[in-house]
């Protein structure tokens, strides 16, 4: 770039591709972020599910709760089974929803399904798949799952256990 700037003099202004078309590099940085913070808020809301679901099974159990009580289970070891029903509920789902993203990532980077109509530079939408983004998804996905799934475990657990006790 330099040597072709000393070669034109200064009557001519040298851009790279990525000062020519500097917006369109920010748009679609910013909507990376605008899609994580969405699926964000989605994982908050099927969280709900996931306390609700495990409230119900919970519910249905309440006998079962009071056996293991009686056979001289801890509370502790009743609010982990509940707790690692959750979590394994949301293990498998994050790597099947892992698994699907990154095939259609690895499909629209490759083949390009996904096209941009305009006088953009590129024919098809552009993706580079990164470790980091789908480390960064992972992690976002097991925080709000373990939450979701303690929350019923701990309090559920103790509800039913006092409840029992008097």
């Amino acid at each position: 770039k330099t040597e072709l700037e000393q070669t034109l003099g200064e009557d001519f202004v040298v851009k790279s591709r990525l000062e020519q078309h500097e917006f369109l590099y920010k748009l679609l940085n910013s909507e990376k972020l605008a899609v994580y913070l969405i699926l964000v808020f989605i994982l908050i809301i099927a969280s709900f599910n996931i306390i609700s679901s495990l409230s119900m099974l919970m519910i249905d159990k309440q006998k079962d709760i009071k056996t293991f009580w009686n056979l001289g289970s801890s509370e502790k070891q009743i609010r982990n089974i509940f707790f690692t029903k959750g979590f394994f509920g949301v293990l498998l789902g994050s790597f099947i929803g892992i698994g699907i993203g990154v095939s259609f990532s690895l499909l629209q980077q490759y083949f390009g399904f996904i096209s941009m109509t305009g006088n953009f530079i590129v024919e098809a939408y552009p993706i580079k798949l990164l470790f980091s983004d789908i480390l960064i998804v992972e992690l976002t996905v097991f925080t709000i799952g373990l939450i979701a799934s303690y929350y019923p475990a701990k309090i559920l657990t103790s509800k039913f256990l006092k409840r029992n006790n008097s």
